[in-house]
Formats: structure tokens, C-alpha cells, sequence
């Protein structure tokens, strides 16, 4: 049986000529008015209205907020923004943005990064913002590391090495597939794709004294 049933075309008509439904509308009455009646769930022909809307069935899902880990949708879907699959859910496709990766603090052992995800980019700039150094003596930061993460691993696919960096100032890296020219960056960049996920290591050259200093991401389509 359909979702609903409208009167069939033309309508009966009595002896006054006045057209009437087939069976009892949900007054008890033949006669129908000039609204328009269908049949509802309990089975009564009743007019169009705010209380009795005429269902339609668009196919379409119940409206959401687009965000990452969306659920695939198993019927059609309208959306403002373009997703793309991780082969689990949808993802939010990104323009080139920043996020932080390792926030603002005096260190002096190496520093690994919370897990990073890379959701379509292809690289990346790795900017080190140092804004204090120790005292006595200033540590120093030796090395940066980008590790690709394979099930619960993690391995050095990229690495800037003897870097020797204590001053205060803001140091620029760049990882990007084909990219040849250096530029004003710190160090020769590298060239190749970032993986989606991804952690960061600073290796420190002086294990004892401190140095403050933040770690920014800016992916690069």
C-alpha cells in the first residue's frame, strides 16, 4: 500500500450533485470541502493541515552538521561542503591550514607529538617557534623528525638533522612532493608527500638544559 492514498479523480457525486469520498472522512461525513483530503495512518480521509501534513517521501537523510567521521549515507545526500572517504567514514575535504602540534613549553628531553592526522594534503610546512632560552645555558634542538605511523610503529620518513637551534626566532621547514628551491626556509627542503598519519620528534642535542618552543603544521594542498 502506498505511504498515503488521495482521492481518485472525478469524485462521486449524490443526488445534490455534491461530490463525496469514498468512505467517512474523520467527521463522519461524505461530503468533501475544497481543501484537498488524503488518507492518513488511521486509515480517515482527512483535509491538508498543519496537524495533518501530506507526507512525502524525498529520500532524503534528516538533516545534520557536516564534520569529520561522518557516516557513509545509505540514501542521497545534499551537503554545502565536499567530503571525501577514508575508507570508514567521510572526512571534510581541507584547503591549506595550520594546526598546532606540539604547544608552547620550556623542554629539555626530546618531545614527541600526540598522533597527527593529514586528511589531503600533500605537505607541509613544519614552523618552530622558539620564545626563550635557558639559563644558565640555552638548550638546543638537534633534530626534527616527521615518523609515519604503521598499525601501533612509527618510523623516520623525514628528517632535518644537525640543526643546532637555541636562539629565539621562528624557524620554517618544508616537506612537499617535488619542491626543489630552499628559499628563506632554515634547511633544504625534502621532498615527498606526508603521509596521513603522522607524529613529530624534536631531538634535543642538550639533554639537561632548557629551551622554550611551539610546533605549528601548515598543510599545503
Amino acid at each position: 500500500m502506498p505511504a498515503f492514498e488521495l482521492p481518485k479523480l472525478p469524485l462521486p457525486r449524490d443526488s445534490r450533485d455534491t461530490p463525496y469520498i469514498g468512505s467517512y472522512d474523520a467527521s463522519g461525513y461524505y461530503t468533501v470541502p475544497s481543501s484537498q483530503y488524503f488518507k492518513n495512518a488511521s486509515n480517515l480521509w482527512v483535509p491538508v493541515s498543519a496537524t495533518d501534513r501530506l507526507p512525502v517521501d524525498t529520500e532524503l537523510p534528516a538533516a545534520l552538521v557536516l564534520a569529520d567521521a561522518t557516516t557513509t549515507p545509505s540514501a542521497p545526500c545534499v551537503g554545502a561542503v565536499n567530503m571525501l572517504y577514508n575508507e570508514s567514514t567521510m572526512d571534510l575535504e581541507r584547503g591549506n591550514h595550520a594546526v598546532a602540534v606540539l604547544s608552547s613549553a620550556a623542554r629539555t628531553a626530546d618531545a614527541t607529538s600526540d598522533d597527527q592526522i593529514n586528511h589531503n594534503c600533500a605537505g607541509m610546512f613544519v614552523m618552530l617557534d622558539v620564545s626563550a632560552q635557558g639559563s644558565p645555558t640555552p638548550g638546543y634542538i638537534s633534530s626534527i623528525a616527521i615518523q609515519r605511523k604503521v598499525g601501533s610503529d612509527y618510523n623516520d620518513i623525514y628528517k632535518f638533522s644537525s640543526l643546532s637551534i637555541s636562539a629565539v626566532g621562528q624557524y620554517d621547514f618544508l616537506i612537499m612532493p617535488g619542491v626543489t628551491s630552499q628559499g628563506s626556509l632554515h634547511a633544504a627542503p625534502l621532498a615527498g608527500a606526508v603521509p596521513r598519519d603522522w607524529r613529530l620528534v624534536v631531538g634535543h642535542g642538550n639533554q639537561t638544559d632548557g629551551i622554550t618552543y611551539k610546533v605549528t603544521a601548515g598543510y599545503v594542498r
